[in-house]
């Protein structure tokens, strides 16, 4: 652990949904983009897709056709993609390898392409057939104007919010999800570094039987420690926590003193009562602010930005890390090809769908943030190998890692022992003092024949 770890009292992460780090950051330093955004600051790589000739074949005999390939391109609408993209196993593996995946046995025991049995690298160049897919299953039109969103990204000037926090603070172009499949796979490694051989959300049955492993807030409770604490915070609107259902047979006992509000977050943040440890949801269902396709992207600007003003004025900044995350890709395209991953346990060898875990999901957008990190900061974590430092792919358990780091506490799993901390993050011997001004982007939501709830990725 970093003794500048020691400075940080109190975690604080949110958790967005289903984007991908191309779609929602990949424009952040393009040479086009109005300052600050135009060039990677202090001279450090950054894999975006500026001056990359990225792109994706277009299945035969669909409208647009002839034209061969779709580039990589920019976002027009705030509600982009405006279908929900698959988001299954078997969906990835199309998206990843341009297989054609059993959709219709997305919840059979096995598939017909287990990981294993693929190519190390995948080529990134099944998501526009995927897509496709998608829109007939939905009855929508296939024309190339809508099967051309999957590959588009949103530019600095659409998400300001989000562009700000990256540019001011630190972005993590090397952060993977931990399990190539949707939502509860994902949530469920952030907090216990597995998810017990789980893949797909459904059936949700599973998780009832089966998720009985450790999560981080139980080794905290039983650490019995005045200076250790957690809460979950998520909008009441939604009735009950999605972290609650995912662990429910380890947490159920937790539900009346330690779920709370977004007003209560808003409180103990700007009073400076936060716990060591916080986790916020954002709102899933009704007037989604979760960033979730087809949902609008302003209302989480608008979420992130509430947030990080409450956290700013409160009276712990100068001991606080707030980390935004999203839990997976969600079906959008990104470029960069998953890497391999330790798997978390034995459960994990005999996996739904043959995947063994030893292999990440695709690369989301995470942002760290904190006065002791210096502006402009693209975060690779380091690892010593001989007389070099290389880069090592981060996943969700990275912040397991640092929370168990920063607190003494046990690994829960193999895989996020294995996992590097991020507190080689926080550089600074001070903490900073300035305040990045933040402006959200004024809109009137327009109705959209698309945004109507999805069911794909049920909460």
């Amino acid at each position: 652990m970093s003794n500048r770890l020691k400075a940080i009292n109190h975690i604080v992460v949110l958790m967005l949904e289903n984007r991908s780090f191309d779609n929602v950051a990949g424009w952040l330093y393009d040479p086009q983009n109005k300052p600050p955004f135009h060039t990677v600051p202090r001279n450090q790589p950054f894999e975006g897709v500026s001056g990359k000739n990225l792109s994706n074949p277009i299945p035969q005999g669909v409208e647009g056709a002839e034209r061969k390939t779709v580039p990589v391109g920019k976002a027009s609408e705030f509600v982009s993609p405006d279908a929900d993209p698959g988001e299954e196993y078997s969906h990835v593996m199309t998206q990843l390898y341009g297989i054609d995946s059993p959709h219709s046995n997305s919840l059979s025991p096995f598939l017909n392409h287990p990981m294993k049995s693929l190519p190390e690298k995948a080529p990134m160049d099944g998501f526009v057939k995927d897509y496709i897919q998608v829109l007939r299953e939905e009855n929508r039109d296939v024309q190339y104007r809508d099967y051309k969103q999957i590959m588009d990204g949103f530019t600095p000037d659409m998400l300001p919010i989000l562009s700000t926090l990256a540019h001011e603070y630190a972005i993590c172009d090397q952060w993977f999800c931990s399990v190539p499949s949707q939502t509860w796979a994902n949530r469920s490694f952030l907090h216990a570094g597995t998810s017990n051989g789980l893949v797909n959300n459904e059936p949700y049955i599973n998780w009832m039987l089966y998720n009985g492993t450790d999560t981080v807030f139980n080794r905290i409770s039983e650490a019995k420690r005045p200076d250790l604490t957690w809460k979950v915070y998520y909008d009441t609107t939604d009735i009950l926590p999605l972290t609650l259902l995912i662990h429910f047979s380890r947490l159920q006992h937790y539900w009346n003193s330690h779920f709370f509000s977004m007003k209560q977050f808003i409180k103990d943040a700007r009073k400076g009562n936060l716990p060591s440890y916080s986790f916020i949801e954002p709102r899933y269902l009704i007037d989604a602010n979760d960033q979730h396709p087809p949902h609008n992207m302003l209302k989480g600007e608008k979420l992130i930005h509430d947030i990080y003003h409450a956290l700013r004025e409160g009276k712990n900044w100068d001991s606080t890390l707030f980390i935004i995350t999203y839990d997976e890709h969600g079906g959008c395209y990104d470029h960069v090809s998953p890497p391999a991953a330790v798997p978390p346990d034995s459960r994990s060898k005999a996996g739904h769908y043959g995947f063994t875990f030893d292999r990440l999901g695709v690369r989301v957008c995470t942002l760290l943030i904190s006065p002791y990190i210096e502006k402009g900061t693209v975060f690779r974590a380091k690892k010593r190998v001989g007389r070099q430092e290389v880069d090592v792919p981060l996943d969700h358990t990275a912040i397991l890692k640092t929370i168990t780091n920063r607190w003494g506490l046990a690994s829960l799993t193999r895989r996020d022992k294995a996992s590097p901390d991020i507190s080689q993050v926080l550089t600074r011997n001070e903490p900073r003092t300035d305040f990045p001004r933040l402006v959200p982007f004024t809109y009137k939501e327009k109705q959209h024949p698309s945004t109507r709830l999805n069911s794909r990725d049920t909460k």
